[in-house]
């Protein structure tokens, strides 16, 4: 698993982030859920381009979590029986990561048919809008549900709404604070468990001369590396 430690993203915006999801997972919580009617679930939608860290998100918080994280490819579910039979193996405390949410092709639009033979070849051979829409609102309780989009806008509404997500999440480009961040991580003296002066200074100069939101951190990882 991933250390949520080599998740680069703004300080304040990780430390809320975990805090959220701890918080979710904390004694009482759960009986909190039951006595207002609320489902006892956690949506995170976690966008911005390629390369920002959302996947990678997803796989630290598992690892935090100490949890399994069942990753699902929604394009290449065979049809709305075969996703419903995946949603519900994901149990409490565990993560449930739908990638490229909005790659799969699945909307209102996609799921209009000219006549019932097709609606039903479609039926039968992909997984629907409604079919997801389902398997999400039937998750077992404790589940966290977490996807990720570089097009948050083609979203359907239903799929983002309240209850389904309940936060949303961008991960941009590296900030210089990241980049300075980055650079002392990935030259820290792993044997002494130290950051020389020489270092941090570096990472200062680094930062500072990085174009501030111009590269991402995986970008900035091939450079470093």
């Amino acid at each position: 698993s991933r250390s949520m430690s080599t998740i680069e993203m703004e300080p304040t915006m990780k430390s809320d982030l975990v805090n959220d999801i701890m918080d979710f997972l904390s004694d009482g919580r759960q009986q909190h859920y039951a006595n207002r009617g609320i489902p006892y679930k956690r949506g995170y939608l976690i966008f911005g381009p390629p390369g920002t860290g959302k996947s990678s998100f997803a796989f630290a918080s598992a690892g935090m979590l100490n949890g399994k994280l069942y990753r699902a490819d929604i394009g290449q579910m065979k049809n709305d029986m075969h996703l419903g039979i995946l949603f519900n193996h994901v149990q409490k405390g565990d993560i449930l990561l739908l990638e490229d949410i909005d790659s799969a092709g699945i909307s209102r639009e996609s799921m209009k048919s000219t006549n019932k033979s097709e609606k039903k070849k479609d039926k039968d051979e992909k997984v629907t809008l409604s079919g997801l829409l389902g398997a999400i609102d039937g998750l077992n309780e404790g589940v966290i549900l977490m996807m990720t989009s570089n097009s948050p806008e083609s979203l359907d509404k239903a799929l983002i709404r309240p209850g389904r997500v309940d936060r949303q999440i961008f991960l941009g480009n590296v900030s210089s604070v990241t980049a300075e961040s980055m650079f002392k991580r990935f030259y820290h003296d792993d044997a002494t468990n130290t950051t020389s002066a020489e270092v941090i200074e570096l990472a200062k100069d680094f930062a500072a001369k990085l174009l501030e939101g111009k590269l991402t951190p995986a970008e900035v990882q091939g450079f470093l590396l």
